[in-house]
Protein backbone atom coordinates (compact mmCIF):
# COMPACT_ATOMS: atom_id res chain seq x y z
CA UNK A 1 0.00 0.00 0.00
CA UNK A 2 1.10 3.56 -0.66
CA UNK A 3 2.18 6.04 1.96
CA UNK A 4 3.52 5.64 5.48
CA UNK A 5 0.21 5.35 7.34
CA UNK A 6 -1.59 2.04 7.70
CA UNK A 7 -4.76 1.79 9.76
CA UNK A 8 -3.88 -1.69 11.00
CA UNK A 9 -0.96 -0.24 13.00
CA UNK A 10 -3.41 1.48 15.34
CA UNK A 11 -4.42 -1.90 16.76
CA UNK A 12 -2.46 -3.35 19.62
CA UNK A 13 -2.80 -6.94 18.42
CA UNK A 14 -2.90 -8.90 15.20
CA UNK A 15 -6.58 -9.47 14.42
CA UNK A 16 -5.79 -12.83 12.85
CA UNK A 17 -4.27 -14.17 16.09
CA UNK A 18 -6.26 -16.73 18.11
CA UNK A 19 -6.46 -14.30 21.04
CA UNK A 20 -7.90 -11.53 18.87
CA UNK A 21 -10.33 -13.88 17.14
CA UNK A 22 -11.62 -15.03 20.53
CA UNK A 23 -12.10 -11.43 21.66
CA UNK A 24 -13.89 -10.55 18.43
CA UNK A 25 -16.17 -13.55 18.72
CA UNK A 26 -17.00 -12.81 22.35
CA UNK A 27 -17.75 -9.13 21.71
CA UNK A 28 -19.96 -9.89 18.73
CA UNK A 29 -21.84 -12.48 20.75
CA UNK A 30 -22.61 -9.89 23.45
CA UNK A 31 -23.86 -7.51 20.77
CA UNK A 32 -25.95 -10.19 19.06
CA UNK A 33 -27.56 -11.20 22.35
CA UNK A 34 -28.48 -7.62 23.24
CA UNK A 35 -29.73 -6.96 19.70
CA UNK A 36 -31.93 -10.07 19.69
CA UNK A 37 -33.63 -9.00 22.91
CA UNK A 38 -33.74 -5.21 22.60
CA UNK A 39 -33.65 -4.23 18.92
CA UNK A 40 -37.22 -2.95 18.95
CA UNK A 41 -36.77 -1.32 22.35
CA UNK A 42 -33.90 0.88 21.18
CA UNK A 43 -36.38 3.08 19.35
CA UNK A 44 -35.46 6.67 18.41
CA UNK A 45 -39.14 7.51 18.12
CA UNK A 46 -39.80 6.95 21.83
CA UNK A 47 -37.71 8.68 24.50
CA UNK A 48 -38.96 6.41 27.27
CA UNK A 49 -37.90 3.32 25.32
CA UNK A 50 -34.45 4.84 24.81
CA UNK A 51 -34.09 5.32 28.54
CA UNK A 52 -35.29 1.76 29.18
CA UNK A 53 -32.85 0.32 26.65
CA UNK A 54 -30.06 2.35 28.24
CA UNK A 55 -30.99 1.01 31.68
CA UNK A 56 -30.94 -2.58 30.40
CA UNK A 57 -27.50 -1.94 28.88
CA UNK A 58 -26.21 -0.64 32.21
CA UNK A 59 -27.54 -3.69 34.07
CA UNK A 60 -26.04 -6.07 31.50
CA UNK A 61 -22.60 -4.42 31.63
CA UNK A 62 -22.67 -3.34 27.99
CA UNK A 63 -20.73 -0.12 28.60
CA UNK A 64 -18.01 -1.80 30.63
CA UNK A 65 -17.62 -4.61 28.10
CA UNK A 66 -17.40 -2.11 25.24
CA UNK A 67 -14.77 -0.04 27.08
CA UNK A 68 -12.71 -3.16 27.83
CA UNK A 69 -12.93 -4.25 24.19
CA UNK A 70 -11.82 -0.83 22.96
CA UNK A 71 -8.77 -0.87 25.22
CA UNK A 72 -7.79 -4.45 24.39
CA UNK A 73 -7.65 -3.65 20.68
CA UNK A 74 -6.57 0.01 20.69
CA UNK A 75 -5.12 0.64 24.12
CA UNK A 76 -5.46 4.21 25.40
CA UNK A 77 -4.75 5.88 22.04
CA UNK A 78 -7.13 8.48 20.62
CA UNK A 79 -6.19 9.52 17.09
CA UNK A 80 -7.41 12.74 15.47
CA UNK A 81 -7.88 14.26 12.04
CA UNK A 82 -8.54 17.67 10.52
CA UNK A 83 -11.24 18.73 8.08
CA UNK A 84 -11.33 21.07 5.10
CA UNK A 85 -14.50 21.82 3.12
CA UNK A 86 -13.83 22.34 -0.58
CA UNK A 87 -17.35 23.21 -1.73
CA UNK A 88 -20.95 23.31 -0.52
CA UNK A 89 -22.40 23.16 -4.03
CA UNK A 90 -24.70 20.14 -4.39
CA UNK A 91 -27.46 18.93 -6.69
CA UNK A 92 -28.80 16.10 -4.53
CA UNK A 93 -32.04 16.62 -2.60
CA UNK A 94 -31.45 15.01 0.78
CA UNK A 95 -34.45 15.82 2.96
CA UNK A 96 -32.36 16.08 6.12
CA UNK A 97 -29.87 18.60 4.70
CA UNK A 98 -30.37 22.34 5.00
CA UNK A 99 -28.53 22.75 1.71
CA UNK A 100 -31.45 21.18 -0.17
CA UNK A 101 -34.09 23.43 1.38
CA UNK A 102 -32.35 26.62 2.49
CA UNK A 103 -31.41 28.96 -0.33
CA UNK A 104 -30.57 31.94 1.87
CA UNK A 105 -26.84 31.29 1.81
CA UNK A 106 -24.55 31.75 -1.17
CA UNK A 107 -22.94 28.56 -2.40
CA UNK A 108 -19.20 28.66 -2.24
CA UNK A 109 -16.15 26.76 -3.49
CA UNK A 110 -12.48 27.22 -2.67
CA UNK A 111 -10.05 28.06 -5.44
CA UNK A 112 -6.70 26.30 -5.25
CA UNK A 113 -4.97 29.34 -3.68
CA UNK A 114 -7.83 29.71 -1.18
CA UNK A 115 -7.60 26.01 -0.36
CA UNK A 116 -3.85 26.18 0.16
CA UNK A 117 -4.35 28.97 2.68
CA UNK A 118 -7.33 27.29 4.35
CA UNK A 119 -5.65 23.92 4.76
CA UNK A 120 -2.48 25.60 6.07
CA UNK A 121 -4.54 26.59 9.09
CA UNK A 122 -5.61 22.96 9.54
CA UNK A 123 -1.98 21.87 9.43
CA UNK A 124 -1.10 24.54 12.01
CA UNK A 125 -3.20 22.54 14.48
CA UNK A 126 -0.73 19.69 14.05
CA UNK A 127 -2.90 17.56 11.78
CA UNK A 128 -1.26 14.95 9.56
CA UNK A 129 -4.51 13.20 8.64
CA UNK A 130 -6.84 15.53 6.74
CA UNK A 131 -10.34 14.94 5.42
CA UNK A 132 -11.54 16.80 2.32
CA UNK A 133 -15.27 17.28 1.74
CA UNK A 134 -17.21 18.35 -1.33
CA UNK A 135 -20.86 18.22 -2.30
CA UNK A 136 -22.44 16.38 -5.20
CA UNK A 137 -21.98 18.80 -8.09
CA UNK A 138 -20.81 18.44 -11.72
CA UNK A 139 -18.28 21.22 -11.18
CA UNK A 140 -16.44 19.00 -8.73
CA UNK A 141 -15.47 16.03 -10.85
CA UNK A 142 -12.49 13.79 -10.16
CA UNK A 143 -10.15 15.86 -12.30
CA UNK A 144 -10.76 19.00 -10.29
CA UNK A 145 -10.62 17.29 -6.90
CA UNK A 146 -7.37 15.59 -7.99
CA UNK A 147 -5.64 18.98 -8.18
CA UNK A 148 -6.52 19.65 -4.53
CA UNK A 149 -5.44 16.16 -3.53
CA UNK A 150 -2.12 16.62 -5.29
CA UNK A 151 -1.51 19.94 -3.55
CA UNK A 152 -2.29 18.40 -0.15
CA UNK A 153 -0.03 15.42 -0.80
CA UNK A 154 2.78 17.78 -1.75
CA UNK A 155 2.94 19.39 1.68
CA UNK A 156 3.65 16.22 3.60
CA UNK A 157 0.21 15.01 4.68
CA UNK A 158 0.37 11.47 6.06
CA UNK A 159 -3.19 10.49 5.09
CA UNK A 160 -5.81 12.07 2.84
CA UNK A 161 -9.41 11.12 3.59
CA UNK A 162 -11.87 11.87 0.81
CA UNK A 163 -15.42 12.35 2.06
CA UNK A 164 -16.91 13.01 -1.36
CA UNK A 165 -19.77 11.58 -3.45
CA UNK A 166 -19.62 8.13 -5.02
CA UNK A 167 -17.26 7.92 -7.98
CA UNK A 168 -16.88 5.66 -10.98
CA UNK A 169 -13.95 3.27 -11.12
CA UNK A 170 -12.22 5.55 -13.63
CA UNK A 171 -12.70 8.60 -11.39
CA UNK A 172 -11.29 6.76 -8.39
CA UNK A 173 -8.18 5.92 -10.43
CA UNK A 174 -7.71 9.60 -11.30
CA UNK A 175 -7.89 10.49 -7.62
CA UNK A 176 -5.53 7.69 -6.58
CA UNK A 177 -2.97 8.75 -9.19
CA UNK A 178 -3.04 12.33 -7.88
CA UNK A 179 -1.20 11.25 -4.71
CA UNK A 180 0.52 7.94 -5.43
CA UNK A 181 2.85 8.12 -2.42
CA UNK A 182 0.30 9.26 0.16
CA UNK A 183 -2.07 6.98 2.05
CA UNK A 184 -5.62 7.59 0.83
CA UNK A 185 -8.95 6.68 2.36
CA UNK A 186 -12.34 6.99 0.70
CA UNK A 187 -15.08 7.53 3.25
CA UNK A 188 -18.73 7.79 2.34
CA UNK A 189 -21.75 7.34 4.58
CA UNK A 190 -24.58 5.15 3.41
CA UNK A 191 -26.71 7.54 5.52
CA UNK A 192 -29.15 4.69 6.23
CA UNK A 193 -28.92 1.03 5.34
CA UNK A 194 -32.69 0.68 5.27
CA UNK A 195 -33.48 0.85 1.57
CA UNK A 196 -37.04 2.12 1.98
CA UNK A 197 -35.93 4.91 4.32
CA UNK A 198 -33.04 5.72 1.99
CA UNK A 199 -35.39 6.16 -0.95
CA UNK A 200 -37.67 8.37 1.13
CA UNK A 201 -34.77 10.55 2.29
CA UNK A 202 -33.19 10.92 -1.18
CA UNK A 203 -36.01 11.73 -3.62
CA UNK A 204 -33.85 13.20 -6.38
CA UNK A 205 -30.30 13.83 -7.50
CA UNK A 206 -27.30 11.52 -8.03
CA UNK A 207 -27.39 10.39 -4.42
CA UNK A 208 -30.77 8.73 -5.01
CA UNK A 209 -28.92 5.60 -6.21
CA UNK A 210 -28.59 3.36 -3.12
CA UNK A 211 -26.53 0.68 -4.85
CA UNK A 212 -24.01 3.06 -6.41
CA UNK A 213 -23.30 4.45 -2.97
CA UNK A 214 -23.21 1.04 -1.28
CA UNK A 215 -20.61 -0.38 -3.67
CA UNK A 216 -18.48 2.77 -3.95
CA UNK A 217 -15.98 1.62 -1.31
CA UNK A 218 -15.32 -1.52 -3.35
CA UNK A 219 -14.66 0.59 -6.45
CA UNK A 220 -12.21 2.74 -4.48
CA UNK A 221 -10.27 -0.29 -3.26
CA UNK A 222 -10.18 -1.74 -6.76
CA UNK A 223 -8.70 1.58 -7.93
CA UNK A 224 -5.86 1.32 -5.42
CA UNK A 225 -7.09 3.28 -2.40
CA UNK A 226 -5.40 2.14 0.80
CA UNK A 227 -8.44 2.33 3.07
CA UNK A 228 -12.17 2.98 3.12
CA UNK A 229 -14.60 4.20 5.74
CA UNK A 230 -18.27 3.41 6.35
CA UNK A 231 -20.96 5.28 8.20
CA UNK A 232 -24.62 6.10 8.72
CA UNK A 233 -26.54 9.06 10.12
CA UNK A 234 -28.36 8.35 13.35
CA UNK A 235 -31.92 9.67 13.23
CA UNK A 236 -33.00 8.72 9.72
CA UNK A 237 -34.05 5.16 10.59
CA UNK A 238 -36.06 4.49 13.73
CA UNK A 239 -34.09 1.45 14.92
CA UNK A 240 -30.32 2.03 15.24
CA UNK A 241 -29.52 -1.60 16.08
CA UNK A 242 -30.71 -2.54 12.59
CA UNK A 243 -28.27 0.02 11.20
CA UNK A 244 -25.44 -1.46 13.27
CA UNK A 245 -26.22 -4.96 12.05
CA UNK A 246 -26.18 -3.68 8.46
CA UNK A 247 -22.93 -1.75 8.75
CA UNK A 248 -21.25 -4.76 10.35
CA UNK A 249 -22.44 -6.89 7.42
CA UNK A 250 -21.08 -4.25 5.01
CA UNK A 251 -17.69 -4.42 6.73
CA UNK A 252 -17.75 -8.22 6.48
CA UNK A 253 -18.52 -7.98 2.77
CA UNK A 254 -15.55 -5.70 2.15
CA UNK A 255 -13.27 -7.99 4.12
CA UNK A 256 -14.50 -11.06 2.23
CA UNK A 257 -13.85 -9.35 -1.11
CA UNK A 258 -10.57 -7.55 -0.40
CA UNK A 259 -9.06 -9.24 2.64
CA UNK A 260 -9.05 -6.02 4.68
CA UNK A 261 -11.39 -4.28 7.06
CA UNK A 262 -12.65 -0.71 6.71
CA UNK A 263 -10.30 1.69 8.48
CA UNK A 264 -13.07 3.72 10.09
CA UNK A 265 -16.73 3.56 11.05
CA UNK A 266 -18.52 6.90 11.57
CA UNK A 267 -21.83 7.32 13.43
CA UNK A 268 -22.71 11.04 13.38
CA UNK A 269 -26.14 12.29 14.34
CA UNK A 270 -28.44 13.64 11.67
CA UNK A 271 -29.05 16.81 13.58
CA UNK A 272 -30.13 20.35 13.04
CA UNK A 273 -28.12 23.51 12.56
CA UNK A 274 -29.45 26.08 15.00
CA UNK A 275 -33.22 25.75 15.25
CA UNK A 276 -33.84 24.36 11.75
CA UNK A 277 -35.50 20.96 12.16
CA UNK A 278 -35.23 20.01 8.47
CA UNK A 279 -36.67 16.65 7.42
CA UNK A 280 -34.99 14.44 10.01
CA UNK A 281 -37.56 11.79 10.97
CA UNK A 282 -36.20 10.99 14.44
CA UNK A 283 -34.55 14.17 15.57
CA UNK A 284 -33.68 14.39 19.25
CA UNK A 285 -32.61 17.69 20.80
CA UNK A 286 -28.95 17.47 21.59
CA UNK A 287 -27.39 17.64 24.99
CA UNK A 288 -26.77 21.36 24.73
CA UNK A 289 -28.35 22.72 27.88
CA UNK A 290 -25.40 24.21 29.82
CA UNK A 291 -26.85 23.47 33.27
CA UNK A 292 -27.53 19.80 32.53
CA UNK A 293 -24.18 19.41 30.75
CA UNK A 294 -22.28 20.76 33.74
CA UNK A 295 -24.11 18.33 36.02
CA UNK A 296 -23.57 15.38 33.69
CA UNK A 297 -27.32 14.88 33.31
CA UNK A 298 -28.05 12.52 30.42
CA UNK A 299 -31.04 13.31 28.26
CA UNK A 300 -32.47 10.97 25.61
CA UNK A 301 -30.02 12.12 22.93
CA UNK A 302 -26.97 11.53 25.08
CA UNK A 303 -28.30 8.16 26.24
CA UNK A 304 -29.04 7.05 22.67
CA UNK A 305 -25.64 8.23 21.43
CA UNK A 306 -23.71 6.57 24.24
CA UNK A 307 -25.60 3.30 23.79
CA UNK A 308 -25.09 3.42 20.02
CA UNK A 309 -21.31 3.83 20.37
CA UNK A 310 -21.03 1.11 22.99
CA UNK A 311 -22.98 -1.34 20.85
CA UNK A 312 -20.96 -0.35 17.78
CA UNK A 313 -17.76 -1.18 19.63
CA UNK A 314 -19.09 -4.67 20.37
CA UNK A 315 -20.46 -5.21 16.85
CA UNK A 316 -17.20 -3.99 15.27
CA UNK A 317 -14.67 -4.70 18.02
CA UNK A 318 -11.46 -4.31 16.00
CA UNK A 319 -12.42 -1.40 13.74
CA UNK A 320 -11.72 2.23 14.62
CA UNK A 321 -14.86 4.21 15.43
CA UNK A 322 -15.04 7.94 14.77
CA UNK A 323 -16.54 10.43 17.20
CA UNK A 324 -17.00 14.01 16.08
CA UNK A 325 -17.40 17.54 17.33
CA UNK A 326 -21.06 17.45 16.38
CA UNK A 327 -21.31 16.43 20.03
CA UNK A 328 -20.36 18.75 22.91
CA UNK A 329 -17.16 18.03 24.84
CA UNK A 330 -18.99 16.69 27.90
CA UNK A 331 -20.54 13.95 25.79
CA UNK A 332 -17.35 13.30 23.81
CA UNK A 333 -15.61 12.68 27.12
CA UNK A 334 -17.84 9.65 27.63
CA UNK A 335 -17.77 8.50 24.00
CA UNK A 336 -13.98 8.17 24.08
CA UNK A 337 -14.53 4.95 26.06
CA UNK A 338 -15.71 3.41 22.80
CA UNK A 339 -14.46 5.62 19.94
CA UNK A 340 -10.79 5.70 18.91
CA UNK A 341 -10.71 8.57 16.40
CA UNK A 342 -12.11 12.11 16.44
CA UNK A 343 -12.14 15.39 14.56
CA UNK A 344 -10.23 18.23 16.20
CA UNK A 345 -11.04 21.92 15.79
CA UNK A 346 -13.39 21.19 12.90
CA UNK A 347 -14.65 24.36 11.19
CA UNK A 348 -17.77 23.12 9.43
CA UNK A 349 -18.02 25.33 6.39
CA UNK A 350 -16.22 26.28 3.19
CA UNK A 351 -13.36 28.63 4.04
CA UNK A 352 -14.14 28.61 7.76
CA UNK A 353 -10.63 27.56 8.77
CA UNK A 354 -9.36 30.80 7.28
CA UNK A 355 -12.21 32.81 8.76
CA UNK A 356 -11.70 31.35 12.23
CA UNK A 357 -7.98 32.12 12.21
CA UNK A 358 -8.50 35.64 10.89
CA UNK A 359 -11.35 36.54 13.23
CA UNK A 360 -14.08 36.57 10.57
CA UNK A 361 -16.29 33.79 11.94
CA UNK A 362 -19.52 35.80 11.82
CA UNK A 363 -18.65 38.03 8.89
CA UNK A 364 -20.08 35.85 6.14
CA UNK A 365 -22.91 33.30 6.00
CA UNK A 366 -21.89 29.66 5.84
CA UNK A 367 -23.83 26.53 5.12
CA UNK A 368 -23.54 24.01 7.97
CA UNK A 369 -25.39 20.71 8.32
CA UNK A 370 -25.29 20.66 12.11
CA UNK A 371 -24.10 22.73 15.02
CA UNK A 372 -20.54 21.83 15.98
CA UNK A 373 -18.44 22.27 19.12
CA UNK A 374 -14.86 22.69 17.81
CA UNK A 375 -12.07 22.08 20.31
CA UNK A 376 -8.72 23.79 19.88
CA UNK A 377 -5.66 21.51 20.17
CA UNK A 378 -4.97 22.33 23.81
CA UNK A 379 -8.67 21.87 24.64
CA UNK A 380 -8.86 18.52 22.85
CA UNK A 381 -5.67 17.29 24.51
CA UNK A 382 -7.10 18.17 27.90
CA UNK A 383 -10.45 16.59 27.07
CA UNK A 384 -8.86 13.32 25.93
CA UNK A 385 -6.58 13.15 28.96
CA UNK A 386 -9.46 13.89 31.32
CA UNK A 387 -11.25 10.87 29.86
CA UNK A 388 -8.18 8.76 30.63
CA UNK A 389 -6.75 8.48 27.11
CA UNK A 390 -3.74 9.69 25.12
CA UNK A 391 -4.07 11.99 22.14
CA UNK A 392 -2.03 10.66 19.21
CA UNK A 393 -1.41 12.79 16.12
Amino acid sequence: MAGTYHAEKERKMDVSSPQAQKLISDAKAVFASFAARHSGLFDLGDEQKIKTAYTFAEKEGIFEKAKDTRELFFGKDMTIYGVDYLSDKCISGCKYCSGASNHNFKRRSLSLPEFEKDVDYVIMDGHRHICLLAGDHPEWGAGKIAAYVSLLAGIGTEEIILNIPSQTAASFRILREAAPDTSMQFRVFQETYNRAVYEEMHPWGPKKDFDSRFFSQARALEAGFDNVGLGFLTGLHRYPIEELEAIAAHADLIHAQFGRWPARIALPAANQYGDDRLGIPYLMPRWNDPENRSKGVYGAYAMATSLLYALARLALPHISIVASERDPPELLNGLFRFATNCTMNVQAGVGKNTDAMEGQVNCRPHFEQATTFPQKPEEMKRLVETAGYDLVR
